[in-house]
């Protein structure tokens, strides 16, 4: 499942209601404008995102029943004590929730896309990645560990995404991750690749078109 969205926030709880449910479905979630105050517990729902213009604040009530503060100062520590299992639950750091309650409700802190990287807001679900990295391991007969090493040389070489100052040259590195890609996680070298490239378009100019092989 993949969801869009972008929300200027609303209630905590409905919120961690939904991000439930998205984990479960194993969804990808991305933000067409600002996710901010609890569209980021829907947000960490999923097990990728991409989200921009993520804003946080202390989580609060969306409204006031204590009769006194005795009545408020126990719905408080339930209410941080929700966020903290579910943040948990969702395999985010700790310094997120650390990060919010730092800013009082009434004001906002968009965080870059550097900062929502670090702390887990995007990219992959730990979890996630771990499964997905030992079906692509298993696929070219590696280890996860050996498939995470060849992953490096080719950010090596590529260049890391976050230190891509243009569109150009965002669209270079991809360009060098295609070329790269297959002949560094298959383990081969270039004269190889160069070899097996120049047999298979001999084959196919030998084969017949109406050739079944």
């Amino acid at each position: 499942p993949y969801l869009n969205i972008a929300s200027p926030g609303g209630d905590v709880n409905a919120a961690m209601q939904i991000g439930d449910l998205l984990r479960k479905t194993t969804a990808t979630v991305v933000s067409s404008g600002p996710c901010q105050s609890a569209c980021v517990f829907v947000a960490v729902g999923g097990v990728e995102r991409n989200l921009s213009g993520v804003g946080i604040h202390r989580p609060f009530f969306a409204q006031t029943q204590a009769k006194n503060f005795f009545d408020a100062d126990q719905r408080y520590k339930k209410m941080m004590n929700s966020v903290r299992t579910y943040l948990q639950e969702m395999n985010i750091s700790d310094d997120l929730l650390r990060m919010m309650v730092a800013v009082p409700p009434g004001e906002m802190q968009v965080l870059s896309p550097v900062e929502a990287k670090r702390i887990g807001i995007n990219g992959f679900d730990p979890a996630w990645d771990e499964y997905v990295t030992a079906r692509e391991a298993r696929t070219y007969g590696l280890t996860s560990a050996e498939l995470r090493k060849r992953r490096a040389v080719i950010e090596t070489q590529c260049g890391r995404e976050d230190l891509m100052r243009s569109l150009a040259e965002l669209q270079k590195r991809e360009e060098c991750r295609r070329n790269l890609r297959e002949r560094i996680l298959w383990g081969m070298s270039e004269e190889k690749v160069m070899r097996l490239t120049k047999l298979s378009e001999q084959i196919c100019r030998e084969k017949p078109l109406d050739s079944d092989e």
